[in-house]
Parts: C-alpha cells; structure tokens; sequence
C-alpha cells in the first residue's frame, strides 16, 4: 500500500510537471488546458465506442440464439423469420467533418477490425446449410421507421476458382454496383466518385441518380453517400459497406428527396 502511494504521488508530480511545461511551451495557458480536456474527451468516446460494440455483438449474438432455439422447435429447419437488420449491427453515427485530417479520423474510427470481425461471423450465420451449388438470393423486408423503407438481402455464389483476391474483387464489383434499378422508374443520369481514401483498404464516396416514372408524371433525385473498408486473409476475405448519416463538405443536394442508404457485408 505505501509503494502505491509512493507511486501515485511521483505520477500527480510528473503530471504537474507536464502540465507546466506545457503551458510555458503555448503562451495561453487557456488554450492548453482546452487541449487537454478535448483529449480527454477523446478518451471518454472511445472507451464508449469499445462498449456499443461488445453491446452490438451481445445482440448478434442474442439473435442467433433466439434463431437456433426457433430452430429447435421447426422440426430442426431452419428459421428465417428472424428479421436481419444489419443497421443494428454494424452501423454507428457517422459524422464526416470539413478539414482531411477530421475527416480520417472520423472514417478510421468507424472501419474497424471488430466490425469485420462480426460482419465476417454475420455471414457465416445467415449461409449455413445453403447449397452453393447454384445461386442463392432471398429477400426479406425489414421494419423501419414511417418515413423509411427497408430490405434485407442474402445471396450465396460458387465460383470455379480458388484464387481468393480474384474472387473477393468480384464479389465486391458485383455487390457496390447493385440495386439502381428502380421499378416502374427509368433512369435518366447518375454520378458517383470516390472522394476520400485514408487507407488503400477504406474508400469513401458519394452518388446520385435521377428517375422518372414510366408514365413520365414523377421524377425522382435519388443521393447515397457510401463508404466501404475490407481485409484480405490467406483463405477469406470481408468486405463491409457502410453509410455517412452527415457530411460537412459533400452535402445533400436540395432537391434531393431519398437518400439511400445501403450497408452490408
């Protein structure tokens, strides 16, 4: 007890001691002690971030629980009247701040290894026991709010090779460049670009559409702004998708009525 003591004293006087050179090093003692609280701010969201994320996989985990005991009383068939939101699990507040430095920080601290790791562990979940002999796409819809519509959507494939990067880019061609087909609407233009690139595995871009009905009484402006980040293993790899809810320098157009949003794994 008195070694701790002894220690935490000698670390308060190393501390005091920081603080003071720090503030000698700025000349507004004010702006350092600012600096220091927002680190510790820093701190404080981070550690709340690490436990939404055990919460998140507490409730993937809970999900696939209540599944399998379904399961148990289907005379062992699988259940899919659980409903797959991925929004729950994999999707966090996302705010893209003005400068490039905010603006990396603010997309590395959301592409994270733990949510590959679940998005990873989510499909194994959702494709156990499909044959892959031939495709597989199912669709299910999914509860939203009044102003939302949602779908959720599984697909299994086979692919006549055992190069891992060449089927993983395929996968990923396929998966970022579907869904822009509307029905009973006709697309008359559409843009998209990347426009941050913190790291060669983190992209981050934005995108629109215009349609119009086929009756040509209603026409649609239609805006997404999607990131995705993955990781290549020697025998797997995972691909997440995600979505910014704001973005301080690309923002909605005004005419704008739908954004969509899309994430996944």
């Amino acid at each position: 007890m008195i070694n701790l003591k002894k220690e935490a004293s000698y670390l308060n006087y190393q501390l005091d001691f920081l603080r003071s050179k720090h503030k000698l090093m700025r000349a507004d003692g004010a702006v350092a002690e600012w600096e220091e609280k927002a680190i510790a701010q820093r701190h404080k969201r981070r550690q709340a971030e690490e436990l939404n994320m055990q919460l998140r996989y507490a409730l993937f985990q809970q999900s696939g629980y209540l599944n399998n005991f379904k399961a148990m009383f289907s005379l062992g068939l699988p259940s899919h009247s659980m409903e797959l939101n991925m929004r729950r699990f994999l999707h966090t507040y996302t705010h893209l701040r003005k400068d490039p430095q905010s603006r990396t920080r603010d997309l590395v601290s959301v592409c994270t290894d733990a949510k590959l790791e679940l998005g990873m562990q989510t499909v194994l979940r959702e494709t156990e026991g499909i044959p892959v002999l031939r495709p597989h796409i199912s669709t299910r819809q999914i509860s939203t709010s009044s102003t939302e519509f949602g779908a959720s959507t599984v697909a299994v494939y086979a692919f006549d090779t055992m190069n891992t990067v060449q089927i993983f880019l395929a996968a990923c061609g396929a998966i970022l460049g579907c869904g822009s087909a509307w029905p009973n609407y006709t697309q008359l233009d559409s843009y998209g670009k990347v426009v941050d690139s913190p790291s060669d595995s983190i992209r981050y871009g934005v995108s629109g559409c215009r349609y119009r009905s086929e009756d040509g009484q209603d026409e649609v402006a239609v805006e997404s702004r999607g990131l995705s980040y993955y990781k290549i293993m020697d025998r797997c790899a995972v691909l997440v998708w995600d979505y910014a809810d704001d973005d301080d320098l690309y923002l909605m157009n005004k005419n704008t009525l739908v954004k969509r949003d899309v994430i996944g794994t």
